[in-house]
């Protein structure tokens, strides 16, 4: 389980510690400036959450390209790249 804490103002539930999507694992999350993803250890799907500003469709978490699979996932400031499987 991924779990994140820190500024609520960018999509975190508080200032402590939140786990995100719980009953979901996930083999591997990349961290930028204003949004975290991570890779789906059952679906290989991505799956971004933070902030909206930088085209996630909430505050919350939304999947990336719901059809395609990724093995590599890296997040930058204000853009994220992957491998797709």
């Amino acid at each position: 389980l991924a779990e994140c804490w820190g500024n609520i103002e960018y999509g975190h539930t508080d200032w402590g510690q939140t786990t995100v999507s719980p009953n979901v694992s996930y083999t591997q999350i990349s961290v930028g400036g204003y949004h975290t993803c991570g890779i789906r250890a059952d679906t290989s799907l991505a799956e971004c959450w933070g902030n909206i500003e930088y085209g996630h469709t909430d505050w919350g978490q939304t999947t990336v390209s719901p059809n395609v699979s990724y093995t590599q996932i890296s997040v930058g400031g204000y853009h994220t790249c992957g491998i797709r499987a």
